[in-house]
C-alpha cells in the first residue's frame, strides 16, 4: 500500500470509528481548527499526495488521535531487514 493510501485509509478509518463520513470529520476538523476546508479540496490532496503533515495531524487531533512515530523493528540504518 502506498504511502498516500495509507494515509487516505488512516484518516477515513479514524472518522468511520468515531461513527462519522469524511465530510463530517472535515466539518469537525473546520470547527476546532476554524478552517474552510472542503470535502473535494481534500480529496484532492489525497489523491494527488500533497497534503501537508500538520493537515493530517489537525483533521486527526479534531477527531481524537495522536500520530506516533516509532522505529521499526529488526532495522539496520534505517532499512528493513
Amino acid at each position: 500500500m502506498s504511502m498516500q493510501m495509507k494515509i487516505q485509509h488512516e484518516i477515513k478509518g479514524a472518522a468511520a470509528r468515531e461513527g462519522l463520513t469524511l465530510t463530517q470529520a472535515i466539518d469537525k476538523w473546520n470547527k476546532t481548527y476554524n478552517k474552510k476546508q472542503t470535502l473535494n479540496n481534500i480529496s484532492n490532496k489525497l489523491r494527488n499526495n500533497t497534503i501537508r503533515f500538520n493537515e493530517v495531524q489537525e483533521l486527526l487531533d479534531s477527531l481524537g488521535y495522536d500520530i506516533t512515530i516509532t522505529r521499526r523493528r529488526n532495522t539496520q540504518q534505517g532499512k528493513e531487514e
